[in-house]
């Protein structure tokens, strides 16, 4: 059980890079096309987006860091 739980821990932590990649490029492919077109709503767009990279890479430190107590707790 602990193994799978481990290996889940991994794969949540993986799928939540590239979450934070993703959103990433979202933010900057709408800022850029917000400023050129001049469109409001594109770069409202971006800081929601900015929001949801925060929001993304938040989890993603809570998963780093339950992969690692978990490795500690082994080792004690």
């Amino acid at each position: 059980m602990e193994t799978k739980r481990k290996n889940d821990l991994k794969k949540a932590r993986t799928l939540q890079i590239w979450n934070v990649i993703y959103d990433t490029i979202e933010v900057i492919v709408s800022l850029i096309a917000g400023i050129t077109a001049n469109s409001s709503a594109l770069i409202g767009w971006a800081l929601d987006s900015t929001i949801e990279v925060i929001s993304a890479a938040t989890l993603g430190v809570k998963y780093f860091d339950l992969t690692e107590k978990e490795e500690v707790k082994r080792w004690i």
